[in-house]
């Protein structure tokens, strides 16, 4: 059961991404649900679009709360247009350097959206295509301090957000399926539908480690809608890569509160799959993913932490299994021989 704080939420994030204004009298818009939407839209990294959305539905929050909204708005703006021009700076730099990169999610993902600097900023992910191995090299060369975290390159401390070195748009914990999609990767089949997979591959991935908000199931739903996305051949490449079960769910989900389809479909998942996600996504936020790095660094790797993350491993697993049931498995198998490997396969600093 949705509670007013949510049914707002969904009906203000859905005139904000597609600039619609809804049915007046679908939602309470007292000052008290307004204050829980921005809460509940900054733990979901969308208060940008939120914010939109407000000013689709006409609607006029406390002084207070409009200015504190307005401030995070305008930050968010600034923050975008710094991360795009580094992306550029960045892609024509390594290009310089013999390396081919492009800028994957991000703003990439962003030009999709109706207005493109309302999206919550993040991290620079940088996808190499050429030149992996002059990577390192070139890092150490400028002396730019760096770390490897399950096999990608992480630079920090240079500017205000991390950029992220991938030598693939995403990995699979099952190895079949990994080997299968690297290998269309490679010879870069499935257009526009290989692109968002990843991003759902993305999603799901987080959904089982981190945590997974409403930010990235949004980047999916916005290209899905103007991307000229083929559902049909989407739905061969989750296929393909064993990842179907979740993708249909998700886009179950995305049916029923972005695009606010309340039929049913023909090869969509049962309600309680939906439910389930629900759960996860409105339960976690990106706060868990915090948490847990937080935890992370405070504890390091004793066997106080070892025991937590094989616990909190195991029972992410179980939750999602029926969503996902090999990549959960596999999910476990390799966080287990991380744990095993003298560096725990995770993170080395160069």
């Amino acid at each position: 059961m949705m509670t007013d704080v949510e049914r707002a939420f969904f009906s203000l994030l859905r005139q904000g991404l597609w600039g619609e204004r809804a049915a007046c009298g679908e939602v309470d818009a007292g000052d008290g649900v307004l204050e829980g939407v921005f809460r509940l839209a900054c733990r979901q990294a969308v208060s940008g679009i939120v914010a939109d959305g407000v000013a689709v539905a006409g609607l006029r929050p406390g002084e207070g709360l409009w200015r504190q909204w307005v401030m995070q708005l305008l930050h968010i703006e600034m923050m975008n247009e710094r991360v795009a021009k580094c992306g550029e700076r960045l892609v024509g730099w390594l290009a310089s350097e013999g390396i081919t990169a492009s800028v994957f999610k991000g703003a990439s993902v962003a030009k999709w959206y109706r207005n493109p600097l309302r999206r919550s900023y993040g991290d620079i992910d940088l996808v190499v295509s050429r030149g992996w191995d002059l990577v390192e090299p070139l890092l150490r060369r400028k002396e730019l301090p760096f770390c490897y975290e399950s096999g990608d390159i992480v630079v920090s401390g240079v500017e205000p957000f991390q950029i992220e070195f991938h030598r693939w748009r995403e990995y699979i914990y099952n190895p079949f399926a990994d080997a299968r999609l690297r290998r269309m990767l490679e010879a870069d089949a499935g257009g526009v539908e290989l692109y968002v997979a990843c991003l759902v591959l993305h999603l799901r991935r987080h959904a089982l480690s981190y945590g997974v908000g409403m930010k990235q199931v949004c980047d999916v739903a916005v290209m899905m809608r103007r991307a000229g996305v083929d559902r049909s051949r989407l739905e061969a490449v989750l296929r393909r890569l064993g990842a179907w079960r979740f993708g249909r769910v998700l886009l179950r989900f995305v049916s029923v509160y972005l695009y606010g389809e309340n039929e049913l479909g023909a090869n969509m998942a049962a309600d309680k799959d939906v439910a389930l996600l629900y759960s996860v996504i409105m339960g976690d936020g990106y706060e868990l993913k915090f948490e847990r790095e937080r935890d992370g660094r405070r504890v390091g790797r004793s066997a106080v932490r070892v025991v937590e993350n094989g616990l909190f491993f195991t029972g992410r697993s179980l939750r999602l299994f029926r969503l996902m049931p090999s990549e959960a498995f596999f999910f476990v198998c390799r966080k287990a021989v991380d744990r095993l490997l003298p560096c725990g396969g995770r993170r080395r600093c160069g």
